[in-house]
């Protein structure tokens, strides 16, 4: 897909990891981006060197790849790096696909060095409502996620939500409709992400294509983002800052 569709729940996400990544992440750091998607946050990370880690391989991954930065498969329950290889590691809503979540997050803990930070974001209870709960494994209370990151030994630094009321709404009837247009060519088998993506970009997300249609969609984000400032009830993620 030419043009990345960013739902609102991820705008708000991105707006945060903005301020959060430069104070956590040392400039000089080997980053580790565990369940990196597409790869799309090697561009935004600070550290000196870059590995992106997902279960499935992005056509995306040639066009980010630098000397610096490298992808590879794998799998985050059983990583193949040594202990205490990484300055910094970040999973920007990943964990939730992984069933054994908490072996991901104990193997994250082994490869990262001591002191270091660990940066991620994943879908509250409330996110379950636009994905008719069929999207992931799991959907984190508080509780939740605080008994996860502590059986890995790791301290919690800080613990927030992310977006509010308007993001989920907005999301809830993005997906909804984007279920709605994938129906049909799922009943000839299943479809992989980039064959998803190029369905969307064609249907539901059509106006991505055009340059108007994308300044609307970014000013749509950017008001949705400043109003649930005020209704911030609702939140369709948290953000975790953990430390080894």
């Amino acid at each position: 897909m030419k043009h990345r569709f960013i739902s609102a729940p991820r705008f708000d996400v991105d707006k945060e990891l903005g301020k959060v990544l430069p104070r956590f992440c040392p400039k000089n750091a080997y980053v580790l981006d565990a369940g990196c998607g597409i790869g799309i946050y090697s561009q935004m990370c600070p550290g000196k060197k870059y590995l992106g880690i997902d279960i499935q391989p992005r056509e995306e991954w040639g066009k980010y790849s630098k000397t610096w930065i490298s992808f590879k498969k794998g799998d985050l329950r059983k990583l193949d790096e040594r202990n205490e290889l990484f300055d910094f590691a970040l999973s920007v809503n990943c964990l939730e696909h992984v069933k054994e979540d908490k072996k991901a997050i104990r193997e994250i803990y082994r490869v990262l060095k001591k002191s270091s930070y660990f940066v991620f974001t994943v879908p509250t209870r409330w996110y379950w409502i636009a994905q008719f709960g069929r999207h992931c494994y799991h959907h984190y209370s508080k509780k939740q996620l605080t008994q996860r990151v502590k059986s890995a030994d790791f301290k919690i630094i800080m613990l927030k939500r992310v977006g509010g009321f308007f993001a989920l709404l907005c999301h809830t009837f993005d997906t909804w409709f984007s279920y709605a247009a994938l129906l049909p060519f799922h009943v000839f088998g299943t479809l992989s992400s980039n064959k998803q993506q190029k369905i969307l970009n064609n249907t539901v997300h059509f106006h991505m294509n055009f340059s108007w249609g994308r300044k609307l969609h970014m000013l749509i984000l950017k008001i949705i983002w400043g109003l649930d400032k005020i209704f911030y009830f609702l939140s369709p993620n948290y953000l975790i800052v953990l430390k080894k």
